[in-house]
């Protein structure tokens, strides 16, 4: 299967023009069955060093991570985790491509591969997008 980067795209403008703005943070926060922590608050929450969240199952993940959890009821429920140690425009990238998982549907129907690819597509079209003055 291959990427919908025309979907992404569209999804990408579709959200910015819902909230107006192209803050992922702050349209994170707004959504229903969300939950957004930064790597040391979850660490806190959780009772393990920071450091330990970076590497989860052997994979790298420096800048954030999404976790996905349905619900006996079929309710969709997200944990976003990110690292508050990097600079804003890689938080703010980080949490764009967050976002596009949420905003795009992404189940684990599809490889990860092309999930990736669609959320990093959404975050660069996303981030390009500005309010008009």
């Amino acid at each position: 299967m291959i990427p919908n980067y025309q979907y992404a795209k569209q999804r990408a403008k579709e959200v910015f023009d819902k909230y107006g703005t192209n803050d992922p943070l702050e349209i994170i926060r707004k959504q229903p069955c969300v939950l957004v922590m930064s790597f040391a608050e979850m660490a806190a929450a959780i009772g393990v060093k920071r450091e330990s969240l970076v590497t989860i199952c052997g994979e790298d993940n420096h800048d954030a991570i999404t976790t996905v959890q349905t619900c006996p009821k079929g309710n969709t429920r997200y944990l976003i985790t990110y690292n508050q140690q990097l600079p804003d425009y890689q938080i703010k990238t980080a949490l764009a491509r967050e976002l596009a998982h949420i905003a795009l549907g992404h189940d684990g129907s599809r490889s990860e591969e092309v999930r990736n690819e669609e959320a990093l597509c959404f975050a660069y079209h996303f981030i390009g997008l500005a309010k008009e003055d």
